[in-house]
């Protein structure tokens, strides 16, 4: 199965769609063709991993669901996890004390027991690309003090249940991990290693080494792959530098380059290991900027930047590869040294661990560091930390809507361009009217609806931010909710839909005992668009069926309904947009309100209190009810350039290709500029 980006994390709950629609991925066509914005995904989830120095060894973190899911699943009291890697779908950890190697299958998380005795403390650790060799570091010296380095080849290490195998497939199907050491691969090591680092494809492998005062050269080791076998082109030039401990090294593949992280000023080495010389290009920007040991180095994906850990403030430098340029990052985000980091799938966060037990995790979507509020960080000193995609799981995947209006009475927001709040109308706060609202919260958002409190006393504004998390001043809305993807509002009646397919309610938000039971029971799963009306709730299912809060008043169970791709509720009755893209009403019909059998080529129905206004595929504008007199009727169904429509109880907004809202109320039509 394909692996499935959302601007950078998988499982990020929106794609941009401005972006996509640059990349010519997501058009305009399919954005006014398609007006649930919803479908159903399924994607790898993932997690963070932390290694840890106390009891708790190890503890990983849901990304996705965004909660801690397990902690000390070693069952290895006062251990300490020195290092991880993962590949493929193993996920390998170094310990401090026996077993000193742990396994795990990274889709289920099962633990692979090992076939050979691990001999010793874990110091560093790197797999190959293709997992098929695990290359670790010792603290002692191995075979007989020959070396610090061993190499493992993958054969047969099975979970303690003996049913999963990983690692590369065998002809019967067979699947084979690291056990035996190997030889042949040409690695002696007579120092202590501090990093193993390979290229991705695998041709060059770089071995770190301590060092001391009366030895400053030849700490680290390259390696090229020729012929199956590592051979040592340290000698040609590499060890006549004065490079002392080396702490972290990084490939820069394309331009040949080898980041080498120093305890010995100037700290940081750029060296080109192709033509086996340093590089001078970085000459001034290191050496003028970076004052401090380089304790670690993380490169972006994309190759363009470096982010450089260091040992004293500013504690974070980011060495921008196609400027030549440093920057450093505020000191307020860090209060001690920097020891690790690591980035998520797409660099859509990065984690980094520093000496005083912080961990800080950051949003890196933009390529701006923004720090993310989880609490999910723990009591202790973190040495390393990984992100891996872990199972499938399936999930909604809403696209960013271009324009987002909702109304209630005389108040009306919008989402505009740059991802704000454009508000009109009265604004209440208990019971007095102000001029507008504090909004300055409402950012990076894709969804806004404005409603009323029980006694219309309050005026309540809810946005969905971009990473599904909510930004609300309605006092029913007592807890944190993630992965929202839509909100819908009937006045005060207000539901969330998760991106899980499950349905969220509020007790005090005018919703009887026994619908929010009903609800609670029946709208828990498979759900991909809701609209709440004054007394129902549908919900529309992944596999086009309708589900009704209000069995008297809609019983999809009695009408043989098509396909449905939209639902939509008034007052008193619905509208449920066909496959076909043909309308079916039902409920009270009184002021004409139902009366859509007409209408074909539709691709939006929105419901008023007491009206029903579509949208059809050439942009014409249909409406039916008892909203507005005669003469304001005749301007909507003639207006011209109208991309998308949304509707209030009493109002009808218009989305002009301008880019404009042309809104009619029943006594006046204003325009907002988004």
């Amino acid at each position: 199965m394909s692996k499935i980006s959302k601007g950078g994390l998988v499982g990020l709950l929106y794609n941009d769609f401005n972006q996509r629609q640059k990349s010519g991925v997501w058009s305009l066509e399919d954005h006014v063709a398609n007006q649930n914005y919803i479908r159903t995904s399924l994607i790898p989830n993932n997690y963070l991993s932390v290694g840890c120095y106390n009891i708790n060894s190890l503890i990983l973190y849901d990304m996705f669901f965004k909660n801690k899911i397990t902690t000390n699943i070693f069952n290895t009291p006062e251990s300490t996890i020195t290092c991880i890697d993962q590949k493929r779908n193993l996920l390998v950890y170094g310990l401090n004390k026996a077993p000193y190697l742990k396994i795990y299958n990274t889709e289920t998380f099962t633990e692979y027991t090992l076939t050979q005795t691990i001999p010793g403390s874990i110091q560093c650790l790197k797999l190959t690309k293709n997992a098929d060799y695990l290359f670790i570091g010792f603290l002692e010296s191995q075979n007989n003090n020959t070396t610090h380095i061993l190499v493992y080849n993958i054969i047969q290490l099975t979970t303690s249940n003996n049913e999963t195998y990983i690692g590369t497939q065998g002809a019967q199907g067979e699947y084979y991990i690291p056990q035996n050491i190997v030889s042949d691969i040409n690695i002696i090591v007579n120092f202590l290693p501090t990093c193993i680092k390979f290229t991705k494809d695998d041709e060059h492998l770089c071995i770190g080494h301590y060092g001391s005062v009366e030895d400053e050269f030849n700490n680290l080791t390259l390696y090229k792959n020729i012929d199956g076998v590592y051979t040592d082109i340290s000698e040609y030039n590499l060890n006549s530098y004065q490079l002392g401990t080396i702490n972290d090294v990084c490939f820069l593949e394309d331009k040949k380059y080898l980041f080498i992280g120093s305890q010995q000023y100037p700290y940081l080495f750029c060296y080109n290991y192709e033509r086996q010389d340093l590089v001078n290009i970085f000459d001034t920007t290191i050496i003028n900027n970076i004052n401090s040991v380089v304790n670690c180095m993380l490169l972006t994906k994309d190759s363009k930047k470096l982010f450089i850990g260091c040992n004293i403030s500013p504690y974070l430098y980011i060495l921008d590869l196609v400027t030549n340029k440093t920057t450093s990052v505020s000191g307020d985000y860090f209060n001690d040294s920097i020891i690790s980091m690591s980035f998520s799938y797409n660099d859509q966060y990065v984690c980094i661990s520093t000496k005083d037990k912080g961990l800080k995790l950051f949003d890196y979507a933009t390529k701006i560091l923004i720090p993310v509020d989880l609490d999910i960080l723990p009591e202790t000193t973190t040495f390393s930390t990984c992100f891996f995609l872990g199972s499938t799981i399936e999930y909604i995947e809403i696209e960013k809507p271009l324009y987002s209006v909702s109304s209630n009475n005389d108040a009306i927001v919008a989402v505009a361009s740059d991802e704000e709040i454009v508000f009109n109308g009265s604004y209440f706060l208990d019971g007095i009217s102000v001029s507008s609202p504090d909004l300055a919260a409402h950012q990076n958002i894709f969804q806004s609806e404005i409603y009323y409190s029980l006694d219309y006393q309050n005026t309540y504004i809810t946005s969905i931010k971009k990473d599904g998390t909510l930004i609300t001043n309605d006092i029913n809305i007592l807890q944190t909710y993630n992965n929202i993807v839509q909100i819908s509002t009937y006045n005060n009646r207000i539901a969330l839909l998760d991106s899980y397919g499950s349905v969220h309610t509020f007790q005090n938000n005018s919703f009887s005992t026994e619908e929010l039971y009903y609800l609670s029971t029946n709208f828990i799963k498979n759900i991909k668009q809701i609209s709440v009306g004054n007394n129902i709730v549908l919900a529309l299912t992944n596999d086009f069926q309708v589900l009704s809060s209000n069995l008297s008043l809609f019983d999809p169970e009695i009408v043989s309904l098509p396909s449905i791709i939209q639902v939509s509720t008034g007052d008193a009755h619905i509208s449920l947009l066909t496959e076909s893209n043909t309308v079916l009403s039902y409920g009270d019909n009184t002021h004409g309100q139902c009366n859509t059998q007409d209408w074909t080529d539709v691709k939006k129905v929105c419901c008023g209190n007491l009206f029903t206004i579509a949208l059809s595929l050439n942009n014409q504008v249909y409406l039916v009810g008892n909203n507005i007199d005669q003469i304001i009727y005749d301007l909507i169904i003639t207006e011209e350039d109208v991309i998308d429509i949304f509707a209030g109880p009493i109002d009808i907004m218009l989305i002009k290709s301008d880019n404009t809202v042309k809104i009619y109320t029943p006594t006046a039509i204003k325009t907002l500029i988004l």
